[in-house]
C-alpha cells in the first residue's frame, strides 16, 4: 500500500525573496558547471574531477560569481 500527502505551502513575502535568491544561486552554480563539463569533458572525454569543481566554485566565489 501506498501513501502520499500533497500540500501547498504560502510563504510569506521575505520567504519566497530567500527561496528565489537560493534558487538562483543554484541555477547560476548548475549552468556554470553545465558548460566546464561541456567544454572539457566532451574534449577529453573524461568528467571534470570533484576536487576540481569545488576548487572551480571556491574560485568563482572569490571572484563575486563573475563568470571568467
Amino acid at each position: 500500500m501506498h501513501k502520499a500527502f500533497q500540500f501547498r505551502l504560502y510563504p510569506t513575502k521575505e520567504q519566497a525573496t530567500l527561496i528565489n535568491q537560493s534558487i538562483g544561486c543554484s541555477r547560476f552554480i548548475f549552468k556554470s558547471f553545465q558548460k566546464i563539463r561541456k567544454g572539457m569533458g566532451s574534449l577529453a572525454k573524461n568528467p571534470v574531477p570533484p576536487s576540481k569543481r569545488r576548487f572551480q566554485l571556491a574560485q568563482s566565489q572569490s571572484q563575486g560569481g563573475k563568470d571568467s
